[in-house]
């Protein structure tokens, strides 16, 4: 189903490193708003840069997915020393598709982490790769993405609800 992920996670900060190399993922699409820090945060938080660092140092490439624009895309992943795409137009699954193939990548080696069904959930389902539904870490959202949260609210209810779907870490919190 296309909205449906594959994971639950409270946070991309709860997911142990073991999951990505268990799984076999070697390549990870974050999401950057909301994901790893509020809209409003131009640079890396402390525990973002900790995190990257340490996944880079486990093998794993993490990249910075968002459709965002460049200049707030282009510094953030800069800081991280990160690959990065904006403007990705999710849900559309054209730039994970133009990805895969580009790298010679298998599907199953790449992962998406986000924190909206709406956008996140279907360009994964569409492009045929994994995905992680994460609680968006803060209340704090742009004006589009409250609408989308309005949209997918009861999806997103019914998903946790059905207790169908693994989670990843600690307990997914529900927002």
């Amino acid at each position: 189903m296309i909205y449906s992920p594959d994971y639950l996670a409270s946070s991309l900060f709860s997911i142990p490193l073991s999951f990505y190399q268990e799984k076999g993922f070697s390549h990870l699409l974050i999401d950057l708003d909301n994901t790893c820090d509020s809209y409003k945060r131009k640079t890396p938080s402390k525990e973002v840069i900790e995190l990257f660092q340490k996944m880079k140092e486990a093998h794993l490439q993490p990249i910075i997915f968002s459709n965002n624009g460049k200049r707030r895309v282009g510094k953030y992943a800069s800081i991280l020393n990160v690959p990065y795409f904006y403007h990705v137009h999710k849900p559309s699954p054209n730039v994970i598709l133009s990805f895969l193939k580009k790298e010679n990548l298998s599907p199953s080696s790449l992962l998406l982490l986000g924190d909206q069904l709406l956008t996140d959930v279907q360009a994964a389902k569409r492009a045929g790769i994994s995905v992680v539904l994460l609680s968006p870490l803060t209340k704090e959202e742009a004006p589009w993405t409250k609408i989308n949260r309005l949209l997918e609210k009861r999806r997103r209810c019914a998903i946790i609800e059905k207790g169908n779907i693994p989670w990843i870490g600690e307990s997914y919190e529900q927002n």
